[in-house]
């Protein structure tokens, strides 16, 4: 399915690439999220973050000025504080401390001289202590606390993952890596915004750890859907702009802290104080924050619909993140299945009600219908209430993002109780860590929109829960994954049934068969994963060329240039025409 309509995050990331075209910083930064596995690892700065012991070594470190990561590797200031000694003992050929200190600065530093403790032991003593100091802040912390409009509500963690990204591959972890704890780890953490902030409410951001902190600081996320000048299609903050050494201090004798990293999380946010630290023209910086003021006033104003909305829910329930996601929600079967405590038990049961519909696409019954009767009453609610609409995408004229309405949260919580463990099991690579979601509602009548054509989702895993109501027709097919040479070789035809979800990866192509009568409603979770999309595989898809004419119903008018050799365009979709891409010309010529 195509992404959502409206102002995508790409186009408001390309406002501030406008902006910048002349700054050379910015081209650093687009090339340094290029890089495999490293999409949102900066430079590794050198420089206090506070008054240190002077000292030679103290001194040397904080006369170097920051140096870049190149390719994901770092260049260490060795030489230049060796020659600094040099310096310093006016060529004396007698070793003095200066030199032994200017020679050791020559290697490059390791955790064990940062943190002899371990990553994981010095990750979990930060969070530890932030914490004590949250549940129970000094009258000073308060009153700051009261006084700023951005702060730190929570942080959780670490938590080790089950699976990485080494040089551009994904590998999972084996039980016994996951319980040694030697990384990666994921850190949770959830901003608040006060009222007259442009990002007022609740966000949710993760924070991905390697076994290299703190030599490097993590890899940071937004969960929760924010438009902001300054965040890729990824959610992640611009590298250069983030990890920049005014934002993000590197300690000499400490590494990075996650001190420090919630201190560049608060100031990213709050956006003027993030470009008081840049290296800007007094004119770049005035356009960047109009444009960072735009974009923020867009945000505020999502945020007053969600507002104005609370008081008219049909269903307070469905909002109550206190309750949770509620098992009597849920169909006998797989609450019996998901609430097994053991692993090995959980995945056996699980397993046991999936039906296999076809190579790489499973059903199961997954939520009871007094579940979708309500969700669609508060659809309903919503779309007769007077307040805007946000549509799916471009080309569903129907349906709503719930993530609009306030319900992202409640999205959250279903996602890490009951569609992580599923898409872990299905499809480990792809559903290993999920840290994000696009929901929404899609709706199809007869006098509205008839089906979707062929596609694929901007999506890693995809669940799609049928809510109702009376249908005939509206089925899916289903074709084959973009990198096999059966892309566009027919594969299945699925039936919807009431309170049943199907999940398959966002690069199976499917398509909505036309309604004939009735009215058809379904949940589409689009879940995002972090660590897949930094892997080689989801960054440089490897398209092959297929082994036979692609059949009838699997073309897309959306997606394929030779969809006319094939079938005649339906009437007003040439613009699709214009901008479809497959087969790339490459395999044309082949």
């Amino acid at each position: 399915m195509p992404g959502p309509a409206g102002t995508s995050k790409s186009v408001l990331s390309s406002r501030a690439a406008t902006i910048l075209r002349r700054v050379p910083l910015l081209r650093l930064a687009q090339r340094a999220a290029a890089a495999p596995c490293l999409s949102a690892f900066p430079t590794t700065p050198v420089a206090l973050a506070r008054p240190a012991p002077v000292s030679f070594a103290a001194a040397a470190a904080a006369a170097v000025r920051p140096t870049a990561r190149v390719r994901g590797t770092f260049r260490k200031p060795g030489r230049q504080l060796a020659a600094m000694g040099s310096s310093h003992n006016g060529g004396d050929a007698a070793t003095t401390e200066e030199d032994v200190v200017a020679e050791e600065m020559q290697r490059e530093p390791t955790v064990e001289d940062l943190c002899p403790e371990g990553s994981y032991a010095r990750l979990t003593a930060e969070v530890d202590a932030i914490n004590r100091r949250l549940n129970s802040p000094t009258d000073q912390e308060r009153a700051e606390d009261n006084e700023a409009a951005l702060h730190v509500v929570s942080v959780s963690g670490p938590v080790q993952l089950t699976q990485k990204c080494v040089n551009g591959r994904m590998v999972l972890l084996s039980r016994d890596q996951v319980a040694a704890k030697l990384g990666p780890w994921i850190v949770d953490v959830v901003l608040q915004g006060k009222g007259e902030s442009y990002y007022s409410g609740h966000m949710k951001a993760r924070l991905h750890f390697d076994s290299d902190y703190p030599i490097r600081p993590p890899k940071v996320q937004f969960r929760t859907n924010i438009h902001h000048l300054f965040l890729t299609d990824s959610n992640a903050p611009y590298p250069k702009f983030f990890y920049h050494p005014k934002m993000m201090p590197f300690h000499p004798e400490r590494g990075y802290t996650l001190q420090a990293v919630l201190d560049a999380m608060l100031a990213f946010v709050d956006g003027n104080a993030m470009l008081d630290c840049m290296p800007f023209e007094d004119a770049v910086k005035k356009d960047l924050k109009q444009e960072f003021e735009s974009i923020g006033e867009a945000n505020e104003a999502r945020l007053d619909i969600m507002r104005q909305y609370a008081p008219m829910r049909k269903h307070p329930q469905l909002f109550d993140t206190d309750a949770g996601w509620q098992l009597e929600w849920m169909d006998s079967e797989f609450a019996d299945a998901i609430c097994k405590q053991n692993e090995d038990d959980r995945s056996a049961a699980l397993m046991s009600i999936m039906r296999k519909e076809t190579e790489g696409v499973y059903s199961f019954p997954f939520v009871k219908q007094e579940f979708c009767q309500m969700l669609i009453e508060e659809v309903d609610n919503y779309q007769g209430c007077g307040l805007p609409i946000r549509r799916p995408n471009s080309m569903n004229n129907y349906g709503l993002i719930l993530n609009e309405i306030g319900l992202e949260p409640m999205i959250d919580l279903l996602q890490e109780k009951y569609l992580q463990p599923v898409a872990r099991l299905l499809f480990p690579k792809e559903g290993g860590q999920l840290d994000k979601h696009h929901t929404f509602i899609v709706q199809y009548k007869p006098d509205q929109d008839l089906g979707l054509d062929m596609h694929t989702d901007d999506s890693d895993v995809t669940f799609n829960i049928c809510l109702g109501k009376e249908f005939e027709g509206a089925g899916l097919t289903v074709c084959g994954m973009i990198t096999s040479d059966v892309h566009r070789q027919f594969s299945t035809s699925y039936k919807h049934v009431k309170g049943r979800a199907l999940v398959h990866l966002g690069r199976h192509r499917h398509g909505a068969d036309d309604i004939i009568s009735g009215e058809r409603m379904n949940l589409i979770v689009w879940n995002h994963s972090a660590t897949f999309r930094s892997s080689d595989e989801y960054k440089h898809l490897e398209l092959v060329k297929e082994r036979a004419e692609p059949d009838l119903r699997c073309l897309s008018y959306t997606h394929d240039r030779d969809y006319k050799k094939y079938k005649t365009l339906p009437e007003g979709k040439e613009i699709y025409a214009r901008k479809a891409w497959y087969p790339p010309q490459r395999l044309l010529d082949a």
